[in-house]
């Protein structure tokens, strides 16, 4: 099992790796105010003085595997719990977010470019992506990023002969 792991995370890796480089996304991202109701006061925040961090640059692999350590027993989760091939999801999450980088990934916590489009009523983050100033969605947690992808996939008809093939796999 552990040997199936190292493996999987090994595969996820290379592909992970030969997609990041063959692609260059930029996003551009533009957060509109909210607005406040007449009920919310806003709140004045102390400034609060925080030290200076070293920052140390990261290898593209080590950040992969980094993301993988991170990531990977939430996405082994919704793969136990919706079939998606935890190898698949993580590598769209590197892929879509940069390997957390993104500015998605660190604002919204979305992990995977899921856009606004639809019922979605939860928070929004806007980007420039396939047009400029587009809605996309935004999580308070990753774990909620991951859940709603697996809930996505499952949900959209697009996807609906990948979980077909998955159970002919797995039978």
């Amino acid at each position: 099992r552990q040997r199936m792991y190292t493996i999987l995370k090994r595969v996820c890796l290379v592909l992970c790796a030969a997609f990041m480089m063959s692609c260059s996304v930029t996003k551009t991202v533009r957060s509109k105010p909210q607005p406040i109701s007449e009920k919310e006061v806003p709140v004045k925040k102390k400034a609060v003085k925080i030290p200076p961090v070293k920052t140390v640059k990261l290898t593209q692999e080590q950040k992969v595997k980094a993301y993988l350590d991170r990531f990977g027993p939430i996405a082994r989760a919704e793969m136990r719990q919706y079939k998606i091939p935890a190898s698949i999801t993580l590598a769209q999450g590197i892929l879509e977010s940069g390997t957390g980088e993104g500015t998605l990934a660190k604002v919204g916590n979305n992990h995977f470019g899921i856009k606004c489009k639809g019922s979605w009523t939860g928070n929004v983050i806007y980007a420039d992506d396939d047009a400029a100033d587009e809605c996309f969605r935004a999580y308070g947690s990753v774990l909620e990023s991951y859940q709603d992808h697996s809930d996505f996939l499952r949900k959209n008809w697009r996807y609906h002969p990948l979980f077909l093939s998955l159970i002919h796999i797995s039978e």
